[in-house]
């Protein structure tokens, strides 16, 4: 299997059929990906953890100036959790997986 750019050339991920056409597997098809704002996702995912682990870190700095070892290690597992909780809040608030899937738009002829 050759890999070009990152991107294998052969590969499966599920979508949702929105085609008239018969599909078999194999089939070459056109698809759309669903519809996300990148920079909300992206500041989501690193922003807010990276911000709450500089807080943390200033905070326990201001209150016990001599421990930064302890700060920065708190600060790492604060971020940590705030990494799982945006997680945990995505899974809860977007139970509609159909909606986040690929949908298949035609079959391509070749």
């Amino acid at each position: 299997m050759e890999i070009i750019c990152g991107v294998k050339d052969n590969f499966t991920f599920k979508a949702v059929d929105q085609s008239s056409d018969n599909l078999q597997e194999g089939d070459l098809v056109e698809y759309q990906l669903p519809d996300v704002s990148v920079i909300k996702l992206s500041f989501l995912v690193y922003s807010v953890p990276l911000l709450f682990f500089l807080i943390t870190i200033m905070l326990i700095s201001w209150f016990l100036p001599n421990h930064d070892m302890i700060a920065v290690l708190i600060g790492i597992i604060v971020m940590g959790l705030t990494f799982l909780l945006i997680g945990w809040y995505d899974g809860k608030t977007n139970k509609d997986e159909e909606r986040r899937l690929p949908k298949i738009q035609e079959k391509i002829d070749s």
